[in-house]
This record gives structure tokens, C-alpha cells and sequence, in this order.
């Protein structure tokens, strides 16, 4: 395999993320407004699967070009870019601890792709 198509597969993976954070937007709006149907939590909500369904597609195309067991631990990308974010956009905190499981995924990604 060659680099674009792993370079498509991380960007698959970070699009998943993305999407985890549109549908935290979409919960935290719930709960500003009240109601699970508030215009602005179904809008998130939206985007979040446009954006799932766009990294759904590309994940297809990926997969005619790579073997599965090589590319999917990309998708664990999403486990380090998820709490990043959620840092980042929500304040949320993390342990030593943590962050030490998230180098441990990233160890993981490394020595399965260069297996």
C-alpha cells in the first residue's frame, strides 16, 4: 500500500471524529434549548452524519484499494483525536493515565500499519 491511501484512511478516521464532536455539539444544544428536536440539535445532528456518510464513501473507496486488517487500525486515530477535540472545543480533562493509553494507541497504529 502507499501513502495516499493511508493518507485517505487517517482522513477517514479523522472525519469519524469530527462527526463525534458535531454530535456532542448536537447533545450540548439539546440540553441548552430543552427538547431533543430543537432546530439547532437536529441541524448538528445532521452535519454529524453528512459528515459520517462523506467518511463512509471514501472508507469504500480506501477498501478497494488496501486490505482490510492494514487499514482499519487507522480508525483507532479516532481515539486520539476525540479526547484532543473534546479538550479543545468542551474543557474536558484528562489523567496521566490517559494520555498514557493514548500513546499505547498510538504505538499500536505505528506497528500494525508498518507490520
Amino acid at each position: 500500500m502507499n501513502l495516499p491511501i493511508y493518507s485517505i484512511a487517517f482522513a477517514c478516521a479523522a472525519a469519524i471524529a469530527v462527526g463525534q464532536v458535531l454530535f456532542k455539539f448536537a447533545a450540548e444544544s439539546m440540553s441548552v434549548d430543552g427538547t431533543p428536536l430543537s432546530i439547532r440539535s437536529v441541524m448538528w445532528a445532521i452535519l454529524a452524519l453528512s459528515v459520517y456518510g462523506g467518511a463512509s464513501v471514501a472508507w469504500l473507496w480506501v477498501l478497494q484499494r488496501g486490505t482490510l486488517g492494514q487499514l482499519y487500525p487507522f480508525m483507532a486515530i479516532a481515539y486520539v483525536l476525540v479526547p484532543i477535540a473534546s479538550w479543545c472545543f468542551f474543557g474536558e480533562q484528562f489523567h496521566a493515565q490517559y494520555v498514557v493509553g493514548v500513546l499505547f494507541i498510538l504505538i499500536g497504529i505505528w506497528l500494525t500499519t508498518h507490520a
